[in-house]
């Protein structure tokens, strides 16, 4: 492919992930200076719940109609239909499995916010990734600065009202959900287009996104995960503690987020002439990410007081968190690495190595977690990651030198 080409591509994902990011990023700084240590690690965990609920839409609708819809010859609106139909069908027992968590821990009052939101959110994020699929990132921008920049004014503007409340937060992120996927359904064209036989695209994406499916519930619970268990083990307030020093890191997260959603895409059509052209495809696009995150995570272990303090403030109670900050630092630019690779793996169908390698790293995340926890507190969660990631990359390193040797992907799908 062309540089200019990648250029272009990898260019606009960003914008769009930065749009998103900005928008996240925004709001959860005013919810972390504003709200209290305890609610704003509630928030934390219900956003990790969520997260770890949709992996299910990520893996069995988004992933396999990114695959789909790359092939020659397609049924464009029958797939964007069925694929429609399926993130419905999946996302209501996921609201009813978020609706009896939320029950059961006694946070009854919150349900018909977060179960709006997760509705809306879920909408907007299966049409935002059709739109991915055919390399529109440019036109989804308009949809995302509407759910993700709208999420942070509408959570200022609570603020300066003096009415801000996790119900509130959660509704206002319903609606500029609502509000994007209204949009980003008009630009995909949506409408009813029923396949001949829709069952067959469902046996298909199962085919495709099952094993994907057991990654990625390893890796969202890799990380999610540890809120929940800090949680049991520390309390809600040390949640709140990791999800600030966690706001810092993720300011590069858009060149992460955005290549990942971008690579799989190119390197599957890339793969029709040969594995070491979609490898050299994923180069690209990485070293493309690679320097910017490079230095800004460089510049965070060299002075994390200074960015703590730019966050939140030199009296802030998250302003002394320079170590775990420096720690994520390391585990995510290792997690850089990493996902690149998986993202590769993802996109020649060789789905099997990215969940062999997010199963190792789980494990060793959760065998260090438990005894550092209790030795260090929520700082121990830090060192857990860094160890995984650690792990994680020296498997996709080894895995990806047998897949280019040989040649051949299937063996591994």
């Amino acid at each position: 492919m062309p540089s200019r080409v990648v250029l272009v591509r990898a260019s606009w994902t960003l914008v769009d992930q930065a749009v998103v990011s900005l928008g996240a990023f925004a709001a959860n700084i005013v919810l972390a200076r504003t709200l209290p240590q305890s609610e704003y690690g509630l928030f934390a965990m219900i956003f990790a719940l969520l997260l770890m609920l949709q992996v299910f839409n990520t893996t069995l609708v988004f992933y396999p109609h990114t695959i789909r819809i790359s092939a020659a010859q397609v049924d464009r609106p029958g797939i964007v239909w069925t694929s429609m139909m399926l993130s419905v069908a999946l996302t209501l027992p996921l609201t009813a499995i978020a609706i009896t968590a939320l029950t059961v821990t006694g946070y009854w009052h919150l349900v018909p916010w977060v179960a709006f939101w997760f509705v809306a959110w879920q909408a907007q994020e299966t049409l935002r990734r059709m739109l991915f699929s055919e390399f529109r990132h440019r036109s989804a921008v308009i949809g995302d600065a509407v759910s993700y920049l709208g999420q942070a004014i509408g959570v200022v503007l609570l603020l300066v009202d003096g009415s801000l409340t996790l119900p509130k937060v959660f509704a206002v992120m319903g609606a500029t959900s609502a509000a994007a996927a209204a949009i980003q359904a008009c630009q995909i064209r949506f409408r009813p287009h029923r396949l001949p036989d829709p069952s067959r695209l469902v046996v298909e994406y199962w085919r495709i996104g099952g094993w994907s499916l057991a990654s990625s519930v390893i890796t969202v619970l890799r990380i999610n995960g540890l809120f929940w268990m800090i949680a049991v083990l520390a309390g809600a307030s040390s949640v709140a503690q990791l999800q600030a020093s966690l706001n810092v890191v993720n300011l590069v997260s858009p060149i992460l987020v955005g290549l990942c959603n971008l690579i799989p895409a190119a390197v599957a059509q890339a793969a029709g002439n040969s594995v070491t052209s979609a490898w050299r495809e994923t180069k690209h696009y990485a070293s493309f990410g690679f320097v910017p995150t490079a230095v800004y995570y460089a510049f965070v272990m060299a002075a994390p007081g200074i960015m703590l303090t730019l966050f939140y403030g030199a009296s802030s109670e998250y302003a002394d968190a320079v170590t775990p900050l420096r720690i994520l630092s390391a585990a995510f630019i290792l997690s850089y690495a990493c996902e690149m690779v998986i993202s590769f793996m993802h996109g020649i169908s060789a789905a099997r190595i990215a969940l062999v390698v997010n199963l190792l790293g789980i494990i060793a995340t959760f065998l260090l977690a438990i005894p550092l926890l209790l030795l260090c507190g929520w700082v121990g969660a830090c060192w857990a990651l860094l160890a995984a990631n650690a792990v994680r990359l020296g498997l996709t390193a080894h895995y990806l030198k047998g897949v280019i040797s040989d040649g051949q992907a299937a063996r591994y799908a």
